[in-house]
């Protein structure tokens, strides 16, 4: 069996199967369009993405400032604001159940990437990747919000499709396209640089092949890179007097200094998704209780006591003033230096297993812990819905690593497994765990357990 298929052969593919893709596409869709209805609920961005798409539709300012003083920002990326105006002057300011029902739409669009991501890297896993694509809930659980996540997933999976059919096929169109893919994921999310990282490994590929090719390929990308990018570019070189290609990394005003110290001080102890609201978005934005942070975070009586002088100071002043963000910063350092194994090793491991298998959803009314029996007795259907949705993850995670193992072409192995650690890699160093940071990758990682499944059935057969 062949480990990829011609464009025409997916066409083919897609065809003769279109009653039943169709079936599915409006069941997935049903499933989604629940999921954004039935839990629909806003966050604490929704306010500030509306702020932006607001000014922009009656004052044509990119600001989340409120008139008249309209200061012009790179705290968000501009893409997620303008799809939120295309869906305002149709339905209305701040309709949320429209742009609800649009992002339902844009992640059932993933039935069509994956499963053509799947047919060209091993044709028989695409039938198994429509029907699973249909009905996970991991992507469809953020149709429910107004945040980036259903436009920046989807668009990474049409940038991984163009990519893997730009290189099989060397085909410039798949490269711009990609390119126009990837910039316009970098307008949802910065961190959607990732992406590039991934097409270099197929363009440095290309050019063991053909420099030329590898040339023209990376031209091609970059020309549909620009199509999008270039005018954030410009725009912040025009109206903030600096070259600012991404969004603001720490989403802070130009004026405004994040707390580097204070975060740097919450990375030496943070290892899951629970501090998340109690800690690391609280700062400049409401007081810190020291009985929350647990005793890993510090590493003698000393320090504790001198940590609780500077909470109990900020507290007072209730704002992060740049000597107590140094001092944090100071004690960070003391810890680094005391523990570097557990600052650059085992820290960002654990904070990787949360990132892929925390049982705290966002929407889903899912909030325990997983396996304990007294939940069972507690709430035994939301201890069995976690447990089914971790063990399910954590199957895809274990096949999608025998896939990248078995799968003949060793090229497609490596972009695959580097796309899924850089993402991972990149956000385990962060404290502000959140597994959403990884469901960009989650349809790759489907599609590769899904290749793995097939190709362990193929070796039993075969045996």
């Amino acid at each position: 069996m062949s480990a990829g298929g011609s464009n025409g052969g997916f066409r083919v593919w897609l065809w003769s199967h279109r009653y039943l893709f169709g079936l599915l596409l409006l069941l997935a869709l049903a499933f989604r369009l629940w999921i954004a209805l039935h839990f629909a609920q806003d966050t604490g961005d929704t306010p500030g993405y509306d702020a932006l798409a607001v000014n922009l539709i009656r004052h044509h300012t990119y600001s989340w400032d409120a008139p008249p003083r309209l200061r012009p920002t790179d705290a968000r990326a501009p893409g997620y604001p303008l799809f939120l105006d295309s869906v305002y002057v149709v339905a209305g300011l701040q309709n949320h159940t429209a742009v609800r029902i649009v992002q339902a739409l844009v992640d059932t669009s993933l039935l069509l990437w994956l499963s053509w991501l799947a047919w060209e890297i091993l044709p028989a896993a695409a039938l198994p990747v429509l029907f699973l694509t249909a009905f996970e809930p991991y992507t469809a659980e953020y149709t429910a919000l107004i945040l980036t996540e259903s436009f920046t997933i989807a668009l990474t999976a049409a940038a991984f499709v163009a990519m893997v059919i730009g290189y099989r096929r060397q085909s410039r169109l798949a490269w711009f396209f990609c390119g126009i893919a990837i910039s316009a994921a970098l307008l949802c999310r910065p961190d959607s640089f990732l992406l590039l990282a991934s097409a270099a490994i197929f363009c440095l590929a290309l050019l063991g092949k053909s420099a030329s090719l590898a040339w023209k390929s990376a031209f091609w990308l970059l020309v549909g890179l620009m199509v999008l990018w270039a005018p954030w570019i410009v725009r912040n070189a025009v109206s903030l007097h600096r070259f600012q290609p991404l969004a603001n990394f720490y989403a802070s005003e130009p004026d405004e200094v994040p707390p580097l110290g204070f975060i740097r001080w919450t990375r030496t102890w943070i290892a899951d998704d629970r501090y998340l609201d109690s800690v690391c978005w609280r700062v400049d934005g409401g007081s810190l209780d020291i009985n929350v942070i647990p005793p890993s975070a510090f590493d003698n009586l000393a320090e504790r006591t001198h940590v609780e002088n500077l909470i109990a100071r900020y507290n007072e002043l209730g704002e992060m003033i740049p000597d107590l963000d140094r001092q944090f910063g100071q004690v960070a350092d003391q810890r680094i230096r005391r523990h570097p194994v557990r600052y650059f090793l085992s820290l960002p491991l654990r904070r990787a297993l949360v990132l892929w298998f925390s049982p705290h959803y966002r929407v889903f009314p899912l909030t325990e812990e997983l396996l304990p029996l007294s939940n069972l007795l507690d709430d035994p259907a939301e201890a069995i819905w976690i447990d089914l949705m971790f063990l399910f993850k954590l199957a895809l995670v274990i096949l999608a690593c025998v896939g990248l193992v078995l799968l003949p072409n060793r090229l497609i192995s490596v972009w695959a497994a580097s796309a899924i650690f850089l993402r991972t890699a990149a956000f385990s160093w962060m404290p502000n765990v959140e597994y959403r940071y990884v469901l960009e990758v989650l349809p790759l990682v489907l599609v590769m357990g899904v290749v793995g499944s097939v190709l362990l059935l193929e070796r039993r057969k075969r045996a």
